[in-house]
């Protein structure tokens, strides 16, 4: 794959990361790939340091999780650093980009395009004084169920009438290859339709969206889907409706939202609500790890990624596991776990009636064959 020379301010912070680095190796203990790399974080910094270059394929296999920061005791802080190196190959020699570049890129630009977008930019306020909630169920929510998007939508207009739907991504993954340029882009086309929209706030169920939108998005809130399901309650036909069975489900907490305590404890809520009996990873909540799929690594770097999420699902010792990001619940079942979304506790027939707490991966082309069903099943809500 090649090799990138590294920028002088790049080679600073290497320095100085190689001088606070103690070598403890705490942020080896969780993270997915130091270990392919080095024995040692000092020794990987030093030599990265010494030679002023550094394998593309190296940064690309940080799974960007943040895990080395929340657990070095002198603020080395890796992500950034790869990050720095990622946005330095995207804006260099475009021959020495990351296998998977493409992928994401082909991702990216059907993700905005008119196939597979909807929105509803006529609709307007019923009353000034009405907050006006936009709902963006993310990406990966869409591509594995319509039907679950649809019926969340509808329970949110239950109990908020001014709610719409917009069916974009956020542009993160352009983000996570090192593009913050095509980032800016991307997410100003999303920015410019919740405006267009009149959103007051904006409710996400992905908890990647919640972050990016988050640090990008101005004058328009951002609310978890979790926090208004665990105020306001789940159906209730559907409380309590889990409690009779023994099956435990361990919790996958995403590490995107690791410091968002209040979510971690609204999903709790709703399991709760619903009878679940539920566990807790050895680390999780704000020590929660990696699933694998974090930085885009399984397109650049999959034999890491692959590692990662079967560690990662074993730690569940064979039970069932429960996530509210669907790129966790992937994770855990390409890992060999039993996985499944909080909502299909909540909303899949299926799992309500025959008590089938296993999610099925779709391949790509169903993905985006559901992306387009929803587009479709949105454009007749509207």
């Amino acid at each position: 794959m090649g090799h990138i020379c590294l920028s002088k301010e790049l080679q600073k912070d290497l320095e100085k990361s190689f001088h606070n680095c103690t070598g403890c190796k705490a942020c080896m203990t969780n993270c997915p790939m130091l270990k392919k790399f080095c024995s040692s974080p000092k020794e990987l910094l030093g030599k990265l340091s010494e030679n002023k270059e550094a394998e593309i394929i190296m940064p690309y296999s940080c799974a960007m999780c943040g895990w080395c920061s929340k657990v070095c005791p002198e603020n080395v802080n890796f992500k950034e650093l790869f990050y720095d190196m990622r946005r330095e190959i995207i804006k260099g020699n475009k021959k020495l980009r990351p296998s998977g570049y493409n992928v994401v890129k082909y991702h990216q630009k059907s993700s905005f395009s008119k196939m597979f977008t909807s929105c509803n930019k006529s609709m307007e306020k019923e009353s000034t004084k009405e907050v006006k909630r936009v709902f963006l169920p993310g990406c990966s929510l869409s591509s594995y169920s319509p039907k679950l998007v649809e019926k969340t939508y509808q329970n949110l207009k239950e109990n908020f009438k001014n709610t719409d739907i917009i069916l974009k991504c956020c542009g993160k993954p352009t983000y996570d290859m090192g593009d913050t340029d095509g980032f800016k882009k991307y997410f100003n086309s999303l920015e410019e339709d919740l405006r267009a929209m009149g959103a007051d706030e904006v409710v996400v169920a992905c908890e990647n969206c919640f972050i990016t939108l988050n640090k990008n998005l101005t004058n328009i809130k951002v609310k978890s889907l979790w926090d208004i399901m665990a105020e306001v309650g789940v159906p209730k036909e559907l409380k309590g409706i889990y409690k009779e069975i023994d099956e435990i489900f361990y919790i996958q907490d995403p590490c995107s939202i690791r410091e968002e305590e209040g979510i971690h404890n609204s999903i709790r809520n709703i399991l709760d609500q619903l009878g679940i009996k539920s566990k807790e990873f050895k680390f999780s909540k704000s020590n929660t790890v990696c699933c694998g799929f974090g930085g885009m690594i399984a397109v650049t770097n999959n034999d890491v990624a692959l590692k990662q999420m079967n560690k990662r699902a074993k730690e569940a010792n064979g039970e069932y596991i429960v996530s509210y990001c669907q790129s966790c619940v992937e994770a855990m079942n390409i890992g060999g776990g039993r996985s499944i979304h909080i909502l299909d506790l909540l909303f899949n027939e299926e799992v309500i009636k025959n008590k089938n707490f296993i999610q099925v991966n779709n391949g790509s082309i169903t993905k985006w064959k559901n992306r387009y069903k929803l587009k479709k099943m949105i454009n007749k809500m509207n």
